[in-house]
């Protein structure tokens, strides 16, 4: 599995990677504006779906995000909840959660 996300990711030129690092924003953005509210499990606290997309966005490198959508669209396939991947992403970030409140 590592190897296809490394062949995906793999651009022969400059506004190519750019081009699918903005679509995989877009697409983050679209997914995270469905929900209200995702819960940081360890925390036992929420942070919006908007405001965890902007921090993803910012904090998660063109690679990272690639492996984001890849995770998303496998669980959209499945017929998935993709609440459970960002409540995981969110609680893996946990020490930066305080960064983005104060």
């Amino acid at each position: 599995m590592k190897d296809i996300i490394n062949i995906q990711y793999q651009h022969s030129d400059r506004a190519d990677c750019e081009s699918r690092t903005e679509f995989n924003r877009s697409i983050l953005r679209y997914e995270l504006n469905k929900y209200k509210k995702i819960k940081i499990p360890t925390m036992r606290d929420q942070i919006s779906g908007p405001e965890l997309a902007e921090w993803l966005i910012e904090i998660a490198s063109p690679k990272e995000l690639d492996k984001f959508v890849f995770m998303i669209r496998h669980a959209r396939q499945r017929n998935s909840n993709t609440k459970a991947i960002f409540e995981i992403a969110a609680a893996a970030l946990i020490p930066n959660v305080s960064y983005l409140k104060a």
